[in-house]
C-alpha cells in the first residue's frame, strides 16, 4: 500500500480566518457603539423624566408653603381683628426666639410688649442662662400685671434654626406664669 503524502497549505486557510475574525471586531465594535447610544438616550430620557418629576414636586411644594403662608395670614388677621375687637384691658406679648444665621451659639429672645420691644441674650453659661430665665420671667410677669386681665402670649421660632434647651426654658417660664395668671392664653408657631 502506498500512502499519499499531500501537504494542505495553510496560508489561504489562514487569510480566511483572519477576514472572518477581522470581520467580527467590526461587528462587535459597532454593536458596542449601538448600545453606548443606546444607553445614552436611555440615560437621558431618565435624567429628563426625572428633571420634570423634581420640577412638579417643587412646584407642588411651592403651593403649598403659598397655601400655608395664606394660612398663616388669615390667622394673623383673624388674630389682629380679635385683638382689635377685644376690651381694652386686653394685652399682647409675641416672644421670638431666634439664632444668629453664621454663629448659632449667638441665640435670644425678643419680647415685644405694648410698643416696648426688648431682646435678651441666650447664652450656655449656667448662670447667665439662669439671668436670662429670670429676666424674661420678670418682662412677663411685670407685662401681665400692669396691662389687663387678659394676656395673650405668642410665642414664635423657626425650629430648624433653634435649640431645644431654649424652647424648653421658654415653655417653662409660660408654663409656671399659667400657673400664676389664669387668664393668660398661649399659642405657639413655628415659622418654618
Amino acid at each position: 500500500m502506498k500512502r499519499n503524502n499531500t501537504l494542505i497549505e495553510l496560508t489561504p486557510l489562514l487569510d480566511v480566518i483572519l477576514l472572518i475574525l477581522f470581520l467580527v471586531l467590526v461587528q462587535s465594535a459597532e454593536r458596542i457603539e449601538e448600545v453606548h447610544t443606546e444607553l445614552r438616550e436611555a440615560y437621558e430620557a431618565e435624567l429628563e423624566a426625572f428633571k420634570e418629576e423634581l420640577a412638579l414636586e417643587v412646584e407642588e411644594f411651592m403651593s403649598d408653603i403659598e397655601e400655608e403662608l395664606a394660612s398663616l395670614r388669615n390667622i394673623a388677621d383673624d388674630f389682629s381683628s380679635l385683638r382689635l375687637g377685644l376690651e381694652e384691658d386686653t394685652s399682647t406679648i409675641i416672644l421670638s426666639l431666634t439664632s444668629d444665621s453664621n454663629n448659632r451659639d449667638v441665640r435670644s429672645i425678643t419680647v415685644e410688649t405694648a410698643g416696648n420691644t426688648t431682646e435678651i441674650g441666650l447664652s450656655w453659661d449656667t448662670v447667665a442662662r439662669e439671668n436670662a430665665s429670670i429676666a424674661l420671667a420678670s418682662i412677663l410677669s411685670e407685662h401681665i400685671n400692669n396691662f389687663g386681665t387678659v394676656t395673650f402670649i405668642v410665642f414664635q421660632y423657626n425650629s430648624s434654626d433653634i435649640f431645644a434647651t431654649d424652647h424648653n426654658l421658654v415653655r417653662l417660664i409660660i408654663h409656671n406664669l399659667r400657673q400664676e395668671h389664669s387668664q393668660m392664653f398661649f399659642a405657639e408657631m413655628d415659622m418654618r
